[in-house]
């Protein structure tokens, strides 16, 4: 088989980077990057992480252009871009040879070790300068505050010494800095390394799919989007946690030579605290399992709901599947609020622990009896305060990796996967270039035991049984047969799509598909056609006449520059399959599949397209027709008859006709179609609809006027809106409306402040001990006199340094012991009311947005992609879910400690409020800048996500074309084009957070050097400045301005990336105040009477309808009248406005002018759900949603068995689903791919049945079934249906020969109206002229009666004055909602 599986290995292996080097190669580049400063050429790299010296890699200057070009307009292409190394195809390429060793070592892939395989250096670098940054963050601090404080006590040594440790200070903070930095330089760009050699790995995986199985298109965008997001943050965090035991190691130590072995009580308390990290991880883990099921299956539902939106506002399904979709919040809501509280409880521990392990070891240490000193007391401090970095880090580390072991486990899942087969050979003989030979194809479905328990057993079902088949090359094959035979099957287990158990298959030559549901991809119609071939101009009119496309292309507002919009949203039926057939053409490949391309089509195009086109164009080819067409077997030069899976018949037509069972299938279809008494179809061909359609003068004239009116009425607006993104400040509408949906203004005011009240318990707890010290130990004397027991005089008393000598210690003890559990207490409640708040927003705005969107008219989803929509839904509510929550949580617990900290220090050195403002002036300047950069970058990101999102799911969507075209390299190359840009801004974004980090350091560096510089001055000096100040205060206030280093940075941050992740929620918000509405669902003083429709007359009066402000009319000045319980066929040419007619019944797109009344009654006057809910339609392209066929019957549970089996029976599909070993609870895939089109359009038939509708529409409802069905179908619809009108849209006309009366439809509007007897007795009739491929004649166009009231035949009130006869022109604009 010609297909991309036999380059897989060696795919990779192209892209440079995916051979293993020797190591001074591999990381040559690296140790550039250590020199100081270098100035290569700005063409030389791509990235300025590759080009720049050790200190842009620290400084993260490199960044600095970008940042301060973000005050103002910013967009993708002012971003740095990503590094060589670091780009999707390279990161891709070298995991992708670790998989392919792992996969030839162990037989399948585990993703978690090549993973590690793949980060290992990088990994080793990132936890050795973590390392550097954790010791001399825990220690240096620690030592410099201990000796400070003891030279404040006694500052014999001289203030030199003093000045000395003030300057020992300040470099501690610098060098703390540059491994910060660093640790983060590495760690990020590690992280988006391995983000971009996952998904691209993942998207290789899913591209080399036979197909999805159970897998939902939801479910890999869940994947692909938030799982790998949670790796990211992983590795972007791991380092810390792995070097966090050198800190803790180096602090026991250093405490211990402080204090002595009660060190080891704050120790071990704080140690505990990792078990209970852990503990609460594991607990996380099962909840993020539990959480992640119910989002997969949240995200997927609404991926189908806004796929099959169309359908749901047809049925006035909307509020039923927003309940649905509520539901299933709402148990994800509960998953995530026990996680929120876990995830609560983790953070607090950042406070708890270092506050309690203090008091505990300074409680234990008095109540032993030990003295302690101001020195002693504020070093134990430091060095607990100083290891909150380990818990501060670790919970958001610990949460990713235990997300993450999740992840690797889905990775596995999809990484094990079937990929297409290479299992096809060359044919044994060189004439043919298809080769069956006792081909048995099965599959195995879950069977459940009963209908009560849930366990379920496999099954083998058996779709295609012992096939022969051999196709010599260049023949045209026809295969025939009725639904469910085996036709498609056939064409997609040659194509690898189904795997076959027993036989062999041959193929010689490339291949490409046609597939029976025509798939249209995001682009031009160039583009579509073109599917990545070299542009040839001659070649491609020639193929766009052939596919009779010429006349569309005209109509076009751009000609073939035309936007086409996600799954040919705004093409119709016939033109999409038109489309997928030129790209087939165009392609010249030398094997043809082509499943049933002329359903879609009337009976001119399709006549055209069978001679033109298949006949003649491909006449060269070897062509696999699958049809329902049978009058073009005649024609072909092999005839295939299928039937329950098995070959039953083949050979010449002639020779078939001999055989009975193909002779009567070709009998029944004549007696149907009225094809038996016709010429040959080949000379009625050519003698009438080529002259007709294709050269008449007349008709071109009439064609260039009307394209030359369409074309100067289109504004030039693209299809598909470009996606916006807001500039400046999130407003602070978007922080109200969060707070709002929290439970209001008082309740999220009321959370802030409880996170108020517990850092300011755990300061209160410094506080006092910082008073108890300077109140000191027992007076021991009286100014230079010793204090003697029982001696009464007044005196200067001077008091014992070891506060443990104090007569009052026990009432110290108790207080101080109260406010830790004070502390333990505002835990409880902080957790219990924080993380409900949190979750009550996110959802309150998720609820709101979905039904907004649910709400918005369907030229939205006509102009916006799922992919953004899907955007939104997912990625958007999984930032307010969980990320937003947890950094608004630091931000507001920063915020309070940023404000105690700086007020003790004011408190204690009032002077140091000048040198606050004066960096205040310059931190301002400095976040004024970073925060537009990191806001912007947020912004550009979320924006950058949607068009990969959006190119999986057209990829995944249309599979089976890409694989036959052999096209997976290019849609791979083009993910990782996409995925590259998201990158580009991720990685802003990311360096972006730390690029204030060495500026803040520097800022607050300095002021902590200032605060020990004053300690040191006021020590040596207290006469000379008038100020005095105990080792206490002092210690207090050197311990607070250490934390201010971290803390200030943490804030910053902390604010910048509140800020950003409230664009999530400005998103969110955006679409639900901005988007547009529909009508209201239901009018309450306009409500129809409950049994209305009662008689289903419809009256059309005057209509026209333009699908968009600045759009030309497709439908012009149509009026009509409709009796009760007639039945109707409205026939007219691709693109006539035929389905446009249902459009506006079904108010899907409003009126321009005129109105439609239903048993006299305008149905403008009442609600959308009040007018959908009274009638029925089955749409042109067959809708079957995730789950079991009674679930896609009866999604509701409002029909009881008897009825879905009477539906069934009503539909000839009885048989089939009762054969089935789960019936009515056969499982669903998505698509309904497990079942043919044909099966799809009778089960959806099938569900219009069961609402009992007095009217029902069918538009194209049987285009993919067999004709012999179609007629039964019909037969049996009029005699269950003769008290309802029944529309019915056909192209094939067989389909509404039955109809009481026929509308044939021409250019939007009505070309005649009247009994079919009449119309079929008048040869001047257009719809005999159609019937009979006669060519029309504008002069004698009067001939038709065109008002039925004129011969007594019919009510309509159609009148001449009405009605414009004119040739098949098709209006078409691509900004509009589907035309057909």
């Amino acid at each position: 088989m010609t297909n991309d599986h036999a380059a897989l290995d060696t795919y990779f292996s192209k892209v440079d980077g995916y051979e293993s080097k020797d190591a001074p190669a591999k990381y040559r580049g690296a140790i550039k990057c250590l020199k100081p400063i270098r100035r290569p050429p700005p063409s030389k790299y791509r990235s300025p992480l590759d080009g720049g010296g050790i200190l842009s890699v620290i400084t993260h200057s490199w960044l600095s252009e970008s940042i301060y070009k973000a005050r103002g307009k910013i967009s993708l292409t002012d971003l740095p871009g990503i590094s060589d190394h670091d780009s999707p195809l390279q990161s891709a390429a070298r995991m992708y040879r670790l998989y392919a060793e792992q996969q030839k070592k162990n037989g399948k892939p585990n993703a978690k070790v090549f993973f590690f395989r793949f980060l290992r250096a990088r990994l080793i670098v990132c936890t050795l300068l973590a390392s550097f940054y954790i010791l001399i963050h825990t220690l240096g601090p620690a030592v410099v505050i201990n000796l400070l404080v003891q030279h404040i006590s006694s500052p014999s040594a001289g203030i030199g010494y003093g000045v000395g440790l003030c300057f020992a200070f300040l470099l501690c903070c610098i060098l703390r800095a540059v491994f910060y930095n660093a640790t983060w330089s590495v760690s990020i760009r590690s992280a988006i390394r391995s983000r971009c050699g996952i998904c691209t790995l993942l998207f290789w995986k899913i591209a080399n799919l036979q197909t999805l199985q159970e897998k939902s298109i939801g479910q890999m965008i869940n994947l692909l989007v938030n799982d790998t997001h949670r790796l990211f943050e992983m590795i972007a965090y791991g380092s810390f946690v792995l070097a966090a035991p050198i800190g803790l190691v180096a602090s026991t130590i250093y405490g211990y030579f402080v204090v002595g072995w009660t060190i080891f009580v704050g120790i071990i308390f704080f140690v505990a605290f990792v078990p209970y990290q852990l503990l609460l991880a594991k607990l996380e883990v099962h909840l993020r399992k539990k959480a992640i099921c119910f989002t997969d299956k949240r995200v997927r539902m609404i991926s189908e709901i806004l796929n099959c939106i169309k359908l749901i506002k047809l049925y006035a399904w909307e509020e039923s599947f927003m309940a649905v979709v509520g539901g299933i919040r709402k148990k994800e809501q509960s998953v995530l609020l026990k996680t929120g509280i876990i995830e609560s409880l983790q953070n607090s521990a950042i406070a708890i622990a270092p506050a309690v392990a203090s008091a505990l070891t300074l409680l234990v240490h008095t109540l032993v009896g030990y003295s302690l000193t101001a020195a002693q007391a504020f070093t134990v401090i430091a060095i607990f305060l100083s290891l909150r970095i380990i818990l501060a880090i670790m919970p958001r580390a610990i949460n990713s990796a235990a997300v993450s072991v999740v992840t690797f486990k889905r990775f596995d899942e999809v990484l094990n996967m079937t990929e297409m087969p290479d299992y096809s050979t060359d044919t044994k003989d060189e004439k043919n270039s298809i080769e069956l030979k006792d081909v048995f194809v099965k599959v195995m479905i879950k069977i459940k035991e009963n209908n009560i328990s849930e366990e379920e057993k496999m099954q083998e079902v058996v779709l295609i049984k012992e096939i022969n088949l051999n196709v010599k090359k260049g023949r045209l094959v026809g295969v025939c047969g009725p639904i469910g035979s085996g036709k498609s099957c056939l064409i997609s287990t040659i194509l690898g799509q189904l795997p076959f158990q027993m036989g062999s298959i041959g193929l010689k030559g490339s291949m490409c598909f046609v597939p029976q549901q025509a798939w249209i991809f995001h682009a031009s119609v160039r583009e579509n056609i073109l599917f990545g071939m070299p542009w040839k101009e001659e070649k491609f009119n020639r193929v766009i006449k052939s596919c009779c496309l010429e006349q569309d292309i005209e109509s076009f507002p751009r000609g073939y520059e035309t936007e086409i919009g996600e799954r040919g949203i705004n093409l119709s039926g016939g033109q999409k399959q038109r489309i997928s057939l030129a790209r087939a053409v165009y392609s010249e490949r030398e094997i043809i599949f082509l499943d049933d391309p002329l359903s879609a089509v009337d009976a001119h195009v399709g006549r055209h397209i069978f001679f033109e086109c298949i006949k003649k164009d491909l006449s060269d080819k070897t062509v696999l027709f699958v049809t329902h067409q049978l009058q073009y077997l005649k024609d072909c030069d092999h005839v295939v008859f299928m039937k329950d899976g098995r070959i039953v018949q083949q050979g010449n037509h002639d020779d078939l006709m001999k055989e009975e069972d193909y002779m009567n299938l070709l009998k029944k279809f004549e007696s149907t179609s009225g094809e038996k008494n016709k010429e040959n179809t080949k000379n009625s061909y050519s003698s009438g609809l080529t002259k007709e359609s294709i050269t008449s003068t007349e008709y071109e004239d009439v064609k260039k006027e009307k394209v030359e009116k369409v074309k100067t009425n289109v504004d030039d607006e693209p299809l598909v809106l470009k996606e916006e993104k807001s500039f400046g400040q999130v407003k602070f509408s978007t922080y109200k409306a969060h707070a709002a949906a929290s439970g209001g203004y008082i309740i999220f005011i009321g959370v802030i402040l409880i996170i108020g009240l517990f850092v300011l318990s755990t300061s209160a707890a410094t506080w006092w001990l910082s008073a108890w010290l300077n109140e000191g130990g027992m007076i021991i004397a009286c100014g230079n006199t010793s204090l003697l027991v029982g001696n009464n005089g007044t005196c200067t008393p001077t008091r014992d340094a070891n506060i443990v000598t104090n007569p009052r210690i026990q009432f110290y003890q108790i207080i101080y012991g109260s406010f830790i559990v004070g502390t333990l207490l505002l835990v409880i409640l902080r957790c219990a009311s924080y993380a409900p708040a949190m979750l009550q927003a996110s959802t309150t705005l998720h609820n709101k947005l979905f039904k907004v969107i649910m709400k918005c008219p369907i030229v939205f989803f006509d102009r916006n992609p799922t992919g953004r929509l899907l955007n939104r839904l997912s990625q958007d509510v999984d930032e307010m879910d969980i990320r937003l929550p947890a950094i608004l949580q630091g931000f507001i617990q920063q915020s309070w400690m940023l404000l105690f900290y700086m007020g003790t220090i004011v408190v204690v050195f009032p002077q140091f409020l000048v040198a606050i403002v004066i960096f205040c002036v310059f931190l301002g300047i400095l976040v004024y800048f970073y925060k537009n950069g990191v806001r912007e970058f947020k912004r550009i990101e979320n924006v950058c996500r949607s068009p990969w999102i959006s190119h999986l799911t057209a990829t995944i969507q249309g599979l089976c074309t890409i694989h036959a075209h052999n096209k997976t390299n290019d849609f791979i190359h083009r993910f990782a084009s996409l995925f590259e840009d998201h990158s580009k801004a991720l990685q802003a974004y990311w360096f972006s957070l730390q690029w204030i980090t060495l500026r803040l350091e520097v800022i607050t560096a300095l002021s902590n050097f200032l605060v020990a510089l004053l300690t040191v001055i006021v020590a040596a000096y207290p006469d000379a400045l008038g100020i005095a100040t105990s080792p206490a205060l002092a210690g207090l206030a050197l311990t607070f301005a250490v934390q201010l280093t971290g803390l200030l940075q943490v804030h910053v941050r902390f604010l910048v990336e509140v800020q950003a992740l409230y664009t999530s929620v400005e998103r969110v918000r955006d679409y639900i105040t901005n988007c547009p509405s529909e009508s209201t669902s239901v009018i309450a003083e306009s409500t129809p009477p409950k049994v209305w429709p009662t008689h289903g007359k419809i009256k059309f009066e005057n209509i026209s309808m333009r699908y968009r402000n600045g759009l030309p009319e497709v439908l012009h000045n149509v009026s009509f009248e409709i009796n009760s319980k007639d039945k109707v066929g409205i026939v007219g040419r691709t693109g006539s406005g035929k389905s446009s007619l249902g459009v506006v019944l079904f108010r899907l797109v409003e009126l321009s002018e005129g109105r439609i009344l239903i048993d006299d009654f305008d149905i403008s006057k009442i609600g959308l759900q009040q007018l959908r809910s009274k009638m029925s339609i089955i749409p042109q392209d067959p809708v079957l949603f995730i789950g079991t066929i009674r679930y896609n019957l009866d999604p509701f549970k409002q029909h009881s068995d008897e009825e879905i089996w009477q539906a069934l029976t009503i539909t000839h599909i009885k048989r089939l689903i009762s054969e089935l070993p789960n019936k009515l609870e056969t499982e669903v895939v998505e698509n309904g791919e497990n079942f043919s089109v044909g099966e799809r359009q009778l089960l959806c038939m099938a569900r219009a049945i069961l609402r009992r509708s007095k009217i029902i529409m069918l538009d194209e409802a049987t285009a993919a079934i067999d004709s012999e069905t179609d007629t039964l179908v019909q037969d049996t619809i009029r005699e269950a249906f003769t008290d309802c009108t029944v529309l019915t849209i056909a192209h094939r006309l067989n389909t509404v020969m039955t109809s009481d009366q026929i509308l044939v439809m021409d250019d939007g509007e009505v070309k005649e109206f009247d009994k079919t007897s009449s119309l079929l007795s008048n040869p001047s009739s257009y719809f005999y002229k159609m019937l009979h491929m006669l060519p029309f004649d504008d002069k004698t166009s009067n001939a038709p009666n065109l008002n039925p009231q004129n011969s007594n035949t019919s009510n309509s009130n159609a009148t001449q004055k009405d009605i414009t006869c004119t040739s098949d022109a098709i209006n078409y604009d691509n900004k509009a909602f589907e035309i057909e």
